[in-house]
């Protein structure tokens, strides 16, 4: 076998196209007017406006860039001498793997974001409609949503957000979150690919340990392989590979999901001390009043200590490794052992292979999304709340300028200033420019020392026990905008 070789060599055959020109133009026709197909696809997903749908494009056409490359050199290593058989043989089969890779890694990926997406809709109608139910009803899953939405509101008040202000959704939130985690999950560095190259090294020795196991009690071991033997790699490789690839990815899962109930049932700190319930009461009245103790960051925790060397990048390169892995497992065992376990153990045999194979797939599939949930919120509260999204949601909501958050002001007016020198240094009339940037400096610091004035107000009232009523009609447009906690609003947290 080793010694024969292909009939057919690219280069020294070349006159196969003068022979069959029909043939020869035809297919290359077809390929034109696929590749014509493609641009047109192409260019319309690029139109798409939807910014995650554009992030999830451009990763995805990388990592299909990156293995087209790859299957390209191949292709050109092959058809630059006459290899034997068995060698051509294997640049096919490494070819078709990574296309398998490809189909297997968009599926994963679109699996996830729909089902994130149908998770966000479910997680926005519990908010609005069940939350305030006995939590002995609700199931595991909604009573950590629940504590994270506590815990959301109390990082808002310590980073200078009301709650109550409109657009502060926590299952809005959470959905962006978890949606730039799964863009950084397809996002694979170089890294995934050598531990990839790490499990194919160890799949070999496995591969050639039980082939030598196998066949300890045949004289000759470079016989064909007989139907035990075959069994024995089917096995081997599902449970040696797969199986132990789940066992890891389930005692991350088990280790995240014990970190997040520590995180979330952790109660804040003042001076090193327990904040008692009694002293969280809130008074009659509103929500946001009842939680001014809950208004410094000293009293929040990092979230982000609990994630792999504390780092959600670092959390998400071992998801991306872990996805990889599953992808060359599934895409391994299909073209490998599916046709052979048909072929040797019938239709009923390879039904039970296929499910036992599939077990690991189907278990990381049905946990990956709430897996990179859980990372998302070890990542996105605390100490760790993302201002930009919390201000996208505010902007979004169409809450009017002068009701913008303080710490939202003062981005604005920082980044006004810098536009300005921008401007100013670009030419022009800067006498006019300095001008009206001092105006628009002047305006926004009024509004920041009256806004400043008006929580002060509140805190004096909240104190006082008035419960933040309305004095006067002047606010019922800044009351328009808001709405009420949840009854069982932060003091339940503790």
């Amino acid at each position: 076998m080793a010694g024969i070789t292909t009939d057919i060599s690219l280069y020294s055959e070349g006159d196969i196209v003068l022979q069959y020109p029909i043939e020869a133009s035809t297919t290359f026709l077809f390929v034109i007017l696929l590749a014509a197909i493609l641009e047109f696809c192409i260019d319309y997903a690029a139109g798409v406006e939807n910014k995650y749908f554009r992030v999830m494009f451009d990763a995805i056409n990388q990592e299909v860039m990156i293995v087209g490359v790859l299957v390209l050199m191949l292709n050109f290593a092959q058809s630059i001498t006459a290899w034997p058989t068995r060698w051509v043989s294997f640049f096919q089969w490494a070819m078709m793997c990574l296309f398998f890779m490809v189909l297997f890694f968009v599926g994963i990926v679109t699996f996830v974001l729909v089902f994130i997406t149908s998770m966000k809709r479910s997680w926005l109608h519990f908010e609005q409609n069940e939350m305030d139910a006995d939590p002995e009803t609700h199931s595991t899953r909604q009573r950590q949503y629940q504590k994270a939405l506590l815990k959301f509101q109390a990082a808002l008040l310590a980073s200078g957000y009301d709650p109550t202000l409109k657009g502060m959704v926590f299952s809005e939130y959470l959905g962006k979150v978890v949606r730039r985690n799964v863009v950084a999950m397809t996002d694979l560095s170089w890294v995934s690919w050598v531990c990839l190259a790490t499990l194919v090294i160890l799949n070999t020795l496995r591969a050639e340990a039980t082939r030598r196991l196998s066949s300890l009690n045949d004289e000759n071991i470079e016989d064909a392989l007989n139907l035990s033997q075959r069994v024995a790699h089917y096995l081997s490789f599902v449970f040696f590979i797969g199986y132990i690839m789940l066992l890891v990815f389930v005692i991350l899962y088990y280790r995240m999901h014990s970190s997040l109930n520590e995180f979330l049932d952790a109660k804040p700190k003042r001076s090193g001390e327990d904040i008692g319930g009694a002293d969280m009461a809130a008074p009659e009245g509103g929500g946001a009043a009842g939680v001014q103790m809950l208004n410094t960051k000293d009293m929040l925790e990092d979230p982000r200590a609990k994630l792999f060397r504390r780092s959600r990048e670092a959390t998400m390169e071992v998801v991306q490794i872990l996805v990889l892995c599953f992808e060359w497992y599934t895409s391994f065992f299909f073209l490998s052992f599916s046709n052979e376990a048909i072929t040797n153990l019938g239709v009923g045999g390879a039904v039970g292979v296929f499910i036992t194979a599939l077990i690991p797939v189907i278990v990381m599939c049905a946990l990956l999304p709430w897996f990179l949930t859980m990372i998302s919120l070890l990542s996105c509260l605390g100490t760790s709340l993302d201002e930009g999204t919390v201000q996208h949601l505010i902007i979004a909501a169409g809450v009017p300028e002068d009701e913008w958050p303080l710490p939202m002001r003062a981005a604005q007016l920082a980044k006004r200033g810098e536009d300005d020198e921008e401007d100013d240094a670009s030419g022009g009339d800067d006498h006019s420019s300095h001008l009206a940037g001092s105006d628009r400096a002047t305006t926004m610091t009024r509004r920041t020392h009256r806004d400043e004035e008006r929580e002060e107000q509140l805190r004096r009232e909240a104190l006082a026990g008035g419960g933040g009523g309305d004095r006067g009609g002047g606010n019922s447009q800044q009351r328009s905008n808001r709405r009420p906690l949840p009854r069982n609003g932060l003091d339940r947290m503790l």
